[in-house]
């Protein structure tokens, strides 16, 4: 979607191949959906878990008198 909104060309690729370039209006969902048909599970599947990261330490801040 980003793409279709910044750029006026828009070129698919399928396995390394050219599969369209068009005009980013001519660019459907359909189309998008064909392209992408094999791996459409990488464009909606579930977002993935936040990372249970401990949180950073609060350092002091230096601070310079003159």
């Amino acid at each position: 979607e980003m793409a279709l909104q910044h750029f006026p060309r828009i070129i698919g690729l399928r396995d390394g191949e050219l599969a369209f370039d068009l005009p980013a209006a001519q660019v459907t969902p359909e189309r998008l959906q064909a392209l992408y048909a094999q791996h459409l599970h990488e464009l909606t599947g579930p977002a993935r878990e936040p990372l249970d990261l401990p949180a950073a330490p609060v350092l002091p801040a230096v601070m310079h008198c003159r």
